[in-house]
């Protein structure tokens, strides 16, 4: 604006201030027409975009501002408000920020379009924000900031535009440049760095002891430092900590999601002018700083002739050498799909270069790349590298600590990977790391790091999905997260389960319904480095610790700041594994306990220690029998065999039971016989609740809960002739928990809860009623459990606190039976509870693949919806119930279904679908003689046609029904049917 300018508006304000207007006054008086002006010119302006975005779905929108209140509050808030509102709407939605259409796609068939073409190429200009960060790195380059800096394109866009085929060129010139960095063999030879990175950050970790800490802190320093040695070549003796490099990357993302999400920050020059804009400038100044200083370092190394090349030569003949796929790195090569990061390129089959290392010596003369592109590269690696790999790592750590039972199975594998050896991973061990990399698909399936993707529409684009045509001028969303979490793709898809990525659930998936790397020609250029990185690091630390969570998944907080991550953190208990010098090597142990006449015990425990149990001397079968100095001679054995184990070894393995076993049977022995227990089993904790935590408990024989039950029952005997009550407190209301926990498992199961029952009624006497809250209840709880164990368990869980989810965990029959004992008692009185918990049974069922289940559960579906007046529903159940049962050919099933139909039809007063239903149920009974639904079918045909009026039809049926009734000796029908059809015959009207 010239100077004039001011000048103008300052006279006009001192005018109208002479003439008594204020200067309020006259600036909304200026400001009210523009925004008028400004929104009619919109409107005539993007008249072709307004009309095809009328017929895309989407929330309504306001004037102007479009649904930019939507992103009001916090980052989790917006998160969880954006997802509700997807779900109101199918697969393609609508979004207006301010003047900018943005269209969300969660298809498939409507994702390849986009990433597959190279039309649409170009990312979106919402990633212009990253500008001052990355500049025009692989991350936001568009085909015309790759031709010409964004300044000088309005005076070469002509010139330009007369080579088309120029157009983009340059762009994939530069990943034709990069992507040989990422190769396999390059990869390969950074294997000792990512062992020797994810080891040292154990150690870390190891010092957080069994605190509660955020493990995306570590990850996030630790992939920064692993990028620096690997991709940028920089020694760990010369780099800083790359902790403040991933603070300031933490804090950036965050400044970049609100000038996402706040409309007001977009504007540059109104951003510039507030404190994120502020700080946005600090923040560079510490990744830049990182960045120029590992460049000018590496630049010194060139000049004084130190090339970091990678000979890959003698890899060439390797077992796995001419294999140039990473498994499960990216989705589509199961099915023989490849990339560009497959096919060799032309720069030399012998010497390739790390990645700066190679943009260092392009850029020498500034002839393929200039020293403003080499760091721009050099600041999106970090960034593409970093924060998506520690949010990813994170994220799979999460889901260890919340699905204990999974995580079990990883560091099985392991195990068997590496047995009792701490030697670091070789690229062919994380080749057989199968089930590890499911886990970690999964977790990039359920929780993508890069949540959403954004592409620039410059024509107009017709959608596969729907009928709708996205307009020239919008941005399109792909939802990376929504559209991993389609039903219809992936069978309960907000459940955990590393079995979607088993290879014949891949093979007929599409291509784009997986897509946490991005795909077609812009897909991520290091997603075979992150996985592989991935791999090592994350297979090292379960190889050392054990991954707990206390929050729920279900109770987890998100947040996409760029990033997808946790509001609440990714806080973590780590509990320790024996480490290199504490373990016990297999050979030694099975070699002395063979020396004193010990013999294998438990299957295959001589060549696997780990996760089952040392081995017993043979007489410990016959120990009951044992006397005197047989007994005292297994113990001194048992005990010379502990010195080669640590404590925590001990704990690991199963020593203090089996001490605990014989010390029982001496009188005397019982308190250090409980306390071997104590230690064992965990019993500070919630026995309850960390039962399946327990190592005893995950793989247990029915001899080794046996010998524990007894061993406490004997132990408590005993105490209860020389000790007080008071001080057997703790152990009584164990033992009450624990028979409850018997109760509610498997069948096989049942016995050891009897047994166990009678200690837990000695126990109960032993409580002291002013120290333990309601034992008489406690008591009564059990009493009812034994009386009838499998109708009350259910309740009896329940009362107690006890999670349906931890103690029917492996046990979907008995969950099954609980849920509907629970809805038939519930029914009456609480329909909608009934209800909730009918729809848990049918799935229960469905899991078991019992017909006569799913029947049952269907029809108890029916009444529940009938009992909340749900008629429409319980139709459809009942429905699926005919269907059912006429597939398995059950007879009395078919005429119940139709006798439920004929029921529901009438409360909606259909009157002819009820007699029809009625007529198939006596017609169905009648071919295959089932004489009690006959007469159930006419004595419920007569009622009907008794309340329409038609009582000669009424009479008849009744009568029939009476006949047969009499006929069955049914006495309590007969008498009913009797008096009905004496109302028939005698009144005019029902």
């Amino acid at each position: 604006m010239s100077t004039a300018g001011p000048q103008i508006v300052a006279a006009s304000t001192a005018a109208a201030s002479a003439s008594g207007f204020s200067a309020t006054t006259v600036f909304l008086s200026l400001f009210i027409p523009a925004v008028v002006l400004y929104f009619i010119y919109f409107r005539l302006s993007r008249r072709h975009m307004l009309e095809l975005a009328e017929k895309i779905p989407g929330p309504p929108s306001l004037p102007i501002i479009g649904n930019a209140l939507e992103f009001l509050g916090s980052s989790d808030a917006i998160f969880q408000n954006v997802m509700k509102k997807s779900e109101e709407f199918k697969d393609v939605v609508k979004l207006w920020i301010g003047p900018k259409l943005i269209i969300f796609l969660i298809d498939p068939r409507d994702v390849e379009i986009i990433l597959s073409s190279h039309v649409y190429i170009d990312k979106s200009s919402e990633y212009r924000f990253f500008q001052p960060w990355l500049g025009d790195g692989l991350l936001i380059s568009t085909v015309h900031c790759l031709i010409k800096a964004y300044e000088d394109f309005l005076n070469i866009i002509i010139t330009e535009l007369k080579n088309d085929s120029n157009i983009g060129q340059k762009w994939r010139n530069h990943r034709k440049l990069i992507a040989p960095t990422f190769h396999l063999n390059v990869l390969k030879s950074f294997i000792d760095l990512f062992n020797a990175n994810a080891r040292a950050v154990v150690e870390k970790m190891r010092k957080e002891g069994n605190k509660e800490f955020d493990c995306h802190d570590y990850m996030s320093e630790l992939t920064v430092e692993i990028l620096l040695e690997t991709a940028m070549g920089v020694s760990k003796s010369t780099q800083s900590s790359g902790f403040e490099y991933a603070m300031a990357v933490m804090k950036m993302c965050d400044i970049l999601h609100l000038r996402h999400t706040k409309v007001w920050l977009r504007p540059d020059w109104l951003f510039n002018l507030t404190k994120y804009g502020k700080n946005q400038i600090k923040l560079l100044e510490i990744i830049h700083g990182l960045t120029k200083k590992v460049i000018a370092r590496k630049k010194e190394e060139y000049k004084s002739g130190k090339r970091n090349v990678i000979d890959t030569s003698a890899q060439k003949n390797e077992k796995a050498g001419n294999t140039t796929v990473v498994e499960g790195v990216s989705f589509g090569q199961s099915v023989g799909l490849k990339d560009d990061l497959d096919v060799d390129d032309d720069v030399g089959e012998k010497k390739r270069q790390a990645f700066l290392d190679l943009l260092i010596e392009a850029g020498q003369d500034g002839v393929l790349l200039s020293d403003k592109e080499v760091k721009e590269q050099v600041d999106t690696i970090m960034f593409e590298g970093h924060d998506t790999t520690a949010a990813g790592s994170s994220f799979f750590l999460a889901m260890m600590g919340c699905h204990p039972d999974i995580q079990e199975k990883v560091i099985e594998e392991l195990d068997e990977i590496f047995g009792d050896s701490d030697r670091p991973a070789t690229f062919q061990d994380t080749l057989q790391m199968k089930y590890l990399e499911r886990c970690l698909l999964e977790t990039l399936r359920m929780y993508p790091p890069v949540p959403l993707i954004a592409r620039e529409i410059k024509t107009d684009l017709k959608c596969a999905s729907g009928d709708y045509t996205i307009p020239a001028g919008c941005t399109v969303v792909i939802g990376t997260f929504k559209l991993h979490r389609q039903p219809h793709i992936y069978p309960n898809p907000d459940v955990f389960n590393p079995d979607n990525f088993l290879p014949e659930n891949t093979a007929n998936r599409h291509y784009y319904a997986f897509v946490p790397f991005s795909a077609g020609p812009r897909s991520c250029v290091g997603r075979k480095y992150a996985m592989l990185k991935l791999k090592i690091v994350l297979s090292t630390i379960l190889r050392n610790f054990r991954v707990r969570s206390d929050v729920k998944e279900s109770d987890f907080r998100l947040q996409a700041d760029i990033i997808l991550k946790r509001a609440d953190g990714f806080k973590q208990t780590l509990e320790a594994m024996a480490g290199k010098f504490e373990r016990v090597e297999r050979h030694d142990v099975v070699e002395f306990l063979k020396e004193k006449n010990c013999t294998d015990w438990s299957n295959s425990s001589a060549s696997k220690l780990a996760g089952y149990t040392v081995n017993l001397p043979t007489k410990l079968k016959t120990l009951p029998q044992a006397q005197g100095t047989e007994i005292n001679k297994v113990i001194d054995d048992i005990k010379a065999a502990l010195p080669y184990i640590t404590p925590k070894e001990v704990r690991r393995f199963h020593m203090p039971y089996h001490e605990a076993i014989l010390l029982e049977l001496k009188e005397e022995g019982y308190r250090e016989s409980f306390d071997c227990l104590t230690e064992l089993l965990d019993f500070d904790e919630k026995i309850t609740e960390k039962m399946l935590g327990s190592l005893l408990w995950k793989k247990p024989s029915l001899k080794d809960q046996r010998d524990i039950i007894t061993c406490l029952k004997n132990g408590l005997i005993v105490s209860e002739n020389s000790k007080s009550k008071g001080d057997h407190l703790a152990e009584a209301t164990t033992l009450l928990d624990m028979a409850l926990f018997f109760q509610s498992k498997t069948w096989e199961w049942w016995w050891l809860a009897e047994r166990l029952y009678q200690s837990a009624l000695l126990a109960a006497k032993l409580i002291d009623n002013d120290d333990v809250q309601n034992p008489t209840e406690a008591l009564d709880y059990l009493n009812k459990a034994r009386e009838d164990s499998e109708n009350k368990v259910w309740n009896a869980s329940m009362k107690l606190g006890i999670r349906q989810d931890c103690i029917f965990k492996e046990c979907n029959i008995l969950l099954y039976k609980a849920l509907l004992i629970f809805v038939r008692e519930e029914r009456p009185q609480n329909p909608d509870a009934a209800l909730k918990v009918c729809n848990e049974a049918v799935t229960r069922a469905t899991d078991i693949g019992n017909t006569e289940y799913l029947n049952e559960a269907l029809h108890e579906l029916g009444k529940c919806y009938i009992a909340v007046n749900d008629i429409k529903n319980a139709l459809k159940s009942f429905s699926k119930l005919l269907a059912l049962a006429k597939k398995i050919s059950d007879v009395e099933g078919i005429c119940n279904a139709y006798m439920e139909l004929a029921f529901a039809h009438k409360q909606l007063n259909n009157n002819d679908y009820t007699e029809k239903h009625l007529r198939m149920c006596r017609e169905t009974a009648e071919n295959f003689g089932l004489l009690d639904k006959l007469a159930n079918a006419h004595y419920y045909t007569g009622e009907h046609y008794l309340s329409q009026g038609k009582l000669h039809v009424s009479t008849s049926h009744l009568e029939t029904a009476l006949n047969l009734y009499s006929r069955l000796n049914l006495t309590n029908e007969a008498d009913r049917a009797r008096c009905i059809a004496g109302i028939s015959k005698g009144c005019p009207t029902f």
